[in-house]
């Protein structure tokens, strides 16, 4: 009799879905012909608020397609797909099973030109995102910011961005292009950061940058005041910067006769320090008998040079002619003490002369000789800078003995740390602006 009851009760349920149009069969399949939603869940009775509406409460709700295929050939695992059945097109989320791997795939099919389009898929094996060739475009329509938050870098045109780099574009027949806009616009960036770049159209048209206070543009003659490893400075406006630091001096090298036409520069003393060439190479002269006058200075001390600690300034073999030619070279330093007492400065240095025919070497500290030989070697020097002031050092080298062909050499080094200048004492350069005699 209970048997009966249920069966009665199983066709009775049957009997009002079939009437009330909610579930019907086809075959092996079963649809729903209900115009509302379905439901599927678990607790308390909800309503769904979807054709098909999942509710597991507090726990997982899930959809699940499955499938053991493991064949080689390109095959869908399982889809979801969402059909517009006025038009026809399709898209489809699939995970499909290619050459041996997984894939997760992104496709859409287009009714109207009854083709389908792969977009984007996963790669299980590389775990890596790839877009096929020939989908034309991808476009993020969106007003927000498009995030890649990854520590690796981002390559175009590249399988391995290299590791130095944020952004690593390749391309042999393409360039990149920064943001264009006029200066108005340029200007009217709200809270630009620091290092923004961008091209303005407009004149003065170029590559502008923010460095954190103004826009400065790219190419243009603009100031400089730059410090480099042993205090050396660049400071000014190209072409014309002014380098000073550490050991700072001037130096200069010539020769003094010319066996078609004589004396240098007819013998005429204000072009080699205040001493005639004819002096130089042929009476014994020497840095003490140099002119005081910082305009005659500044004519023959045109080269800059800067060290650390040591200098090569000459060390050169050249061909003379007769005893009457010889070749010079000097460097002058601009030493300032900033003491109330005498500092000794004492640099070692090697040097060339040749005392027969008249060539020496000397060294002059303020106009006054500290050195006058000539002998052809290496010395060093006790020169006391006086306090409290700048102070001229000026060194002289002529030439060696010659060889059996000509050959001499001309040679001015310093050494061991001569450069190195001890407290108290620092090398300026200011012989472009100083005035005044030896005493300034």
């Amino acid at each position: 009799m209970k048997k009966l009851s249920v069966f009665i009760v199983m066709l009775v349920l049957l009997y009002c879905n079939e009437a009330t149009g909610q579930w019907a069969y086809n075959g092996t399949h079963i649809y729903n012909m209900n115009s509302g939603n379905v439901g599927i869940g678990t607790g308390t009775i909800w309503l769904p608020t979807e054709k098909l509406h999942i509710n597991n409460g507090s726990g997982i709700a899930g959809v699940m397609t499955q499938s053991s295929y493991t064949g080689s050939s390109q095959r869908s695992v399982g889809y979801y797909r969402i059909k517009n059945t006025a038009s026809g097109d399709m898209f489809n989320l699939v995970l499909r099973w290619r050459d041996g791997r997984s894939e997760m795939l992104q496709s859409c099919y287009d009714a109207t030109t009854m083709t389908w389009r792969e977009y984007t898929y996963f790669d299980f094996l590389n775990a890596k995102w790839e877009m096929p060739g020939g989908i034309g475009n991808a476009e993020f329509m969106n007003s927000g910011h498009i995030l890649f938050n990854n520590t690796g870098g981002i390559g175009v045109d590249t399988p391995a961005p290299a590791n130095s780099a944020l952004v690593d574009l390749n391309s042999t027949t393409k360039g990149f292009l920064t943001p264009r806009m006029t200066s108005s616009q340029r200007t009217g960036i709200a809270s630009p950061a620091t290092g923004l770049l961008v091209y303005q159209t407009d004149a003065p048209a170029g590559f502008w940058y923010f460095d954190g206070s103004v826009w400065i543009q790219l190419g243009l003659d603009q100031p400089v005041n730059l410090t480099g490893q042993y205090g050396i400075s660049v400071t000014g406006t190209y072409p014309n910067f002014t380098i000073s630091g550490k050991a700072t001096y001037r130096w200069a090298t010539f020769t003094t006769y010319d066996q078609n036409y004589g004396w240098a520069c007819s013998n005429d003393a204000s072009l080699f320090g205040g001493v005639t060439p004819s002096n130089w190479t042929d009476a014994n002269g020497q840095a003490s008998m140099m002119s005081s006058d910082k305009e005659v200075l500044r004519t023959l001390f045109t080269q800059k040079g800067y060290a650390k600690n040591n200098a090569t300034i000459m060390n050169e073999n050249w061909m003379s002619y007769s005893s009457t030619n010889g070749k010079v070279v000097m460097a002058l330093f601009r030493v300032k003490n900033t003491t109330g007492s005498i500092i000794n400065w004492i640099p070692y240095f090697y040097f060339s002369a040749y005392e027969s025919w008249s060539e020496h070497a000397s060294v002059a500290l303020n106009g006054v000789s500290m050195m006058n030989t000539g002998t052809y070697s290496n010395t060093s020097l006790t020169l006391p800078i006086p306090e409290n002031r700048v102070s001229t050092v000026i060194f002289v080298s002529t030439s060696g003995q010659p060889g059996g062909t000509g050959m001499r050499n001309c040679r001015l080094i310093f050494y061991n740390n001569s450069l190195s200048l001890p407290p108290g004492l620092e090398f300026i350069d200011d012989l472009d602006t100083a005035t005044g005699d030896w005493s300034q």
